[in-house]
């Protein structure tokens, strides 16, 4: 029978295997892995439809080095987080509106040439 141990190192072992092309996957028999849990101080969500904003903040503080999360990453500041990250999206695709009427925005998408 397996403990939940000797399942949780399974699944971490097998996922990247499964994924890899033929030829890779005799690297993955001789390769170690490592992996770490997260502490208890990870923001939670509390409803449905903000895990995405979530993920991105979480592995934001995580590229920059956090040693903790800060108390501002909370369920509170959600929408404040959201704004950011559009403006931040917007401002790194050079968004600067739509040409014609200012208070359209129904035709602008990602792919508009005309930004």
């Amino acid at each position: 029978m397996w403990t939940g141990s000797m399942m949780r190192k399974w699944t971490c072992w097998m996922e990247p295997l499964c994924a890899a092309k033929d030829e890779d996957k005799c690297v993955y028999f001789d390769a170690k892995y490592t992996h770490s849990r997260p502490s208890k101080d990870v923001p939670q969500q509390v409803g449905s439809g903000d895990c995405g904003v979530f993920v991105l903040k979480y592995l934001e503080c995580l590229a920059v080095g956090y040693a903790a999360f800060p108390k501002t990453l909370c369920q509170k500041n959600i929408s404040m987080f959201r704004e950011q990250i559009a403006s931040d999206l917007f401002s790194e695709i050079n968004c600067r509106g739509p040409v014609e009427d200012p208070d359209d925005w129904a035709n602008v998408d990602l792919y508009d040439e005309r930004l």
